[in-house]
């Protein structure tokens, strides 16, 4: 097969496979495995993570340039509410763990936020960008100020690693997921518990919030877990809708821009697509041997940015991601 005539099998089947593969759905390992995605407030291109930093790419002319970074591992990318700030969330396995703040789109260094034992899985921006919480494979969730780059509160409760953070739009708390299996659901200001949803029989990889709500209508989040299914809660009243089951682990989820599909990434490589009002996956494409590890979600006429965990980054498009449905709140 000549690698010509590969981009075009890749398209054909409804996919484009950026950084090449040898064979499509089969690409060789082509870097460190993606653990980071995170799409430029502009879209004027998208931005990956993984041990070998974060590297900047340009949707118009496919440039590419290195974004300065003393961090070992990446796990966790994020834009300031305000768009001019980046902040990188990562460390050194078992040694210590720090969010570096940095001037976007130059990339200087602006803070950088140390006191985790152990690398920071995922991090948000709080209270309009005042503050920044961090997930940390010490079990502990962070909080910082973002002016004076100082801690001001170390929110213990799960019992493994936590590994995914989410903020409700708008709002005055967040949640967690761990590798406890567990989902917490904090209070910003006083800082403090609210509830833990722990129906999840596996570690929870992910979390998002559904960007678009009824107004008045509690605040849906999604999750993706290690056994094999995406679950939809109203965290507020710590309520589980419902449970859509997969074939396999999900590692990573994310919703449309007006919340009506749901997109998973999996352990097998599939990536499906889910109606953000029911418990139906609409389509599901095989998209890489590999798992998936992160999706980012561009604008609207932009294919989903996908990573893998052989280094692959893949642009895809299906007829049925964007297109708009009824939703059942």
């Amino acid at each position: 097969m000549t690698p010509l005539f590969i981009p075009l099998l890749a398209l054909l089947a409804g996919q484009c496979i950026l950084e090449l593969p040898t064979e499509p759905n089969r690409p060789s390992r082509i870097g460190p495995m993606i653990t980071a995605l995170v799409v430029t407030p502009d879209d004027s291109g998208w931005l990956r993570g993984s041990q070998a930093g974060v590297v900047f790419h340009s949707i118009h002319d496919g440039r590419e340039r290195a974004i300065p970074t003393a961090l070992e591992h990446v796990h966790a990318m994020a834009f300031s509410p305000d768009r001019t700030t980046l902040a990188l969330a990562g460390g050194s396995p078992a040694e210590a763990g720090a969010v570096e703040l940095r001037a976007w789109p130059s990339g200087d260094l602006l803070g950088r936020l140390d006191g985790h034992e152990d690398v920071v899985y995922d991090l948000v921006w709080l209270e309009g960008g005042k503050s920044l919480a961090t997930a940390g494979a010490d079990r502990i969730v962070r909080v910082w100020n973002t002016e004076s780059h100082r801690e001001v509160a170390a929110l213990e409760g799960h019992s493994g690693a936590v590994l995914a953070l989410a903020a409700v739009p708008g709002g005055h708390w967040f949640c967690s997921g761990g590798a406890d299996g567990t989902i917490r659901v904090w209070e910003s200001g006083p800082w403090r518990s609210v509830r833990t949803l722990n129906n999840h029989l596996g570690p929870v990889h992910g979390l998002a919030f559904r960007p678009a709500q009824v107004e008045g209508s509690p605040a849906t989040l999604a999750s993706s877990g290690g056994d094999s299914t995406a679950r939809i809660w109203q965290p507020g009243i710590g309520r589980m809708v419902r449970i859509i089951r997969h074939p396999a682990p999900l590692l990573c989820l994310a919703w449309n821009h007006d919340g009506s599909q749901l997109v998973t990434g999996a352990k097998d490589g599939h990536l499906r697509i889910l109606d953000g009002g029911s418990d139906t996956i609409l389509s599901e494409s095989s998209l890489s041997i590999a798992p998936i590890r992160s999706i980012a979600v561009p604008a609207h006429d932009a294919p989903l940015i996908v990573g893998d965990s052989l280094g692959a980054i893949h642009a895809w498009r299906h007829k049925l991601w964007g297109a708009p449905r009824d939703v059942v709140r």
